[in-house]
């Protein structure tokens, strides 16, 4: 297992490696703590079902699919942010995939969302034919916005009323992308 450490802008240590099985109950509680506090979550906490073996049976199938991988941030012995990316599968679109990431609230705003993501472009770059990292943010969620574009991300398109919030309320989604 391939462990690298970083240091988050407040001085603590993480250390990011990638998902595996076992972790699957620790991911899970991270992801309901993320949904329970982002508005910038797809899923909302009224319809998150997590189950640790549905979990663990996710992580093993990212680790057998070339082109997918979790990585996860640990302070000491608790998952504090993550990050997965999944490649197309088809012939045609396999060059490119997606990710998403989230952390928890205390640790927001302090580089882990920087540390996570040169983690996974560096990891892209050692995969045989992947040539493009996209994802999906909110332009309401300007730190992330802000982020992905100081990381060289660029937009390629909007999805208007992409998501709906509630009556009469939606959010955009942006598209964008990195080559690698």
């Amino acid at each position: 297992m391939n462990i690298n450490s970083a240091q988050l802008k407040d001085g603590q240590i993480i250390q990011i490696r990638e998902a595996f099985p076992p972790d699957a109950a620790a991911l899970n509680a991270l992801i309901e703590c993320i949904i329970s506090t982002s508005p910038y979550t797809l899923t909302t906490p009224a319809e998150l079902k997590l189950d640790t073996n549905a979990q663990a049976n996710r992580i093993d199938q990212f680790q057998k699919e070339e082109g997918s991988v979790i990585f996860l941030a640990e302070l000491g012995n608790q998952l504090v942010g993550s990050l997965d990316f999944k490649r197309n599968t088809k012939i045609r679109n396999r060059h490119w995939g997606e990710f998403g990431m989230g952390m928890r609230p205390a640790f927001r705003g302090l580089g882990m969302g920087r540390i996570l993501l040169q983690e996974l472009l560096e990891w892209a770059k050692q995969q045989t034919d992947l040539e493009k990292i996209c994802l999906g943010v909110y332009p309401q969620n300007k730190a992330a916005v802000h982020l992905y574009q100081s990381m060289g991300f660029v937009e390629e398109g909007r999805l208007v009323k992409a998501i709906k919030k509630g009556p009469d309320d939606y959010f955009d989604e942006i598209r964008m992308y990195q080559f690698v």
